[in-house]
């Protein structure tokens, strides 16, 4: 039987237009060698024979049938490839992908935080409809006055609205120091941006005092240097004196479950985390120690708040360790593995439910926040204005934590 990897990402339906650098993984004899965690996991490659394809004759058919009559030349790799992620997404898997192996590469090294590209993440809806999440600080997005919820509907003049998501990405991509024209819908109109492809290092967490003992910590993405940077600024932040933390995580996509584990590991006292659920309802289960945060905790959150931020949300509320204000979170409670291929690509593939340390999946419905707070129109059309006191729901956080912090002393 096949060895399948271990590798799982509750990551939300997010990519990163950027064009990235990337040493893989290796393959050699047949073997693609994994770390996870402190395992090193080897897949063996399927071997395959002329039978297996039998049902496949049709793709062969047709790719005869296009090198014979076509009038222009085509290539066998890129139908192949074409191919393979057309079935992919005949299966329904709306988080599914197949990726080359350069892609991947790609993938990877967006996910540890440093590409050239024009800095944004965006989400995935239904018939691939691609908003924007968020936009990195000092990137060529912000510069241009890219906005989250702008909706990518075109690059160089092309009309997107509807293309798979990773020909998006191939199309806005690119070296560094050439010009990309991206046209995002706002409010209903077109807005055509220009924007010049920089180096992006995605810092994936910001912290300061709000106030007098009430920490602040947002976590753009659970991944790259989260974990590291989010313990630093516990750090940075008690020594300052905090005695209560906002964690904001609106806009947060999701990302690794390992990341999202190790930072529930100091939020969360003794007990399970995440326990996900494969399709022949096999669970394995991630677990908190005793040790943990112990302190007033407000975690902010609204609609784009997805998957890893809703695992970290909804055991927030199980716990009982804090309370969450802001808006229902998205609504992702599955996980994508990633299985390696003969051709060095990969598959991601929705392999797992999971469930919070409550027994609670958010999948279609997300987490209702403690304190309901819609976020002012104005901060909404600003994104600038997030955390001032034109932020009602970083207003409301404060609130409840001066509230708390007061009836400890």
């Amino acid at each position: 039987m096949e060895k399948k990897t271990m590798e799982i990402s509750v990551r939300g339906f997010i990519f990163t237009l950027v064009l990235m650098f990337f040493i893989g993984a290796a393959l050699s004899g047949g073997l693609v060698y994994l770390l996870f965690g402190n395992q090193t996991v080897i897949q063996e490659a399927k071997v395959y024979d002329s039978r297996d394809y039998e049902d496949y004759g049709l793709l062969e058919e047709i790719i005869d049938k296009y090198e014979e009559y076509y009038i222009e030349e085509v290539d066998r790799d890129t139908l192949i490839e074409n191919a393979a992620k057309g079935m992919v997404y005949g299966t329904g898997d709306k988080y599914g992908a197949y990726f080359t192996p350069q892609e991947y590469e790609e993938f990877v090294m967006a996910d540890n935080g440093e590409y050239v590209g024009i800095g944004v993440l965006v989400n995935i809806g239904e018939n691939n409809k691609i908003s924007v999440a968020q936009v990195y600080k000092d990137s060529p997005a912000q510069k241009a006055g890219v906005l989250p919820g702008d909706i990518l509907v075109g690059v160089d003049g092309l009309n997107t609205v509807g293309m798979d998501y990773i020909k998006v990405v191939d199309m806005v991509k690119g070296e560094e120091g050439t010009e990309v024209v991206v046209t995002f819908e706002r409010d209903g109109e077109a807005i055509d941006l220009t924007m010049t492809r920089a180096k992006i290092i995605a810092e994936q967490c910001e912290w300061f005092m709000a106030e007098d003992k009430i920490g602040y910590i947002k976590i753009q993405e659970f991944s790259g240097n989260a974990s590291e940077l989010f313990h630093q600024a516990l750090d940075e932040l008690a020594a300052a004196g905090a005695e209560g933390y906002i964690l904001d995580l609106r806009y947060n996509p999701g990302g690794s479950k390992d990341i999202a584990v190790e930072i529930g590991d100091t939020l969360f006292p003794k007990g399970d985390i995440i326990t996900l659920i494969d399709n022949d309802g096999k669970e394995t289960v991630d677990r908190s120690d005793a040790r943990y945060l112990n302190k007033p905790l407000v975690v902010l959150v609204n609609g784009s708040s997805a998957s890893a931020s809703e695992l970290i949300s909804g055991c927030v509320q199980d716990y009982g360790v804090g309370v969450l204000v802001g808006e229902t979170t998205f609504g992702k409670g599955v996980a994508q593995g990633f299985y390696f291929l003969g051709d060095g690509g990969v598959l991601r593939i929705t392999s797992s439910y999971y469930e919070t340390a409550g027994g609670r999946c958010p999948q279609d419905v997300g987490f209702t926040p403690d304190y309901e707070v819609v976020l002012n129109e104005e901060v909404q059309k600003d994104p600038s204005l997030l955390t001032t006191e034109a932020d009602n729901q970083m207003q409301k956080a404060l609130e409840i934590l001066r509230e708390q912090i007061a009836d400890l002393e």
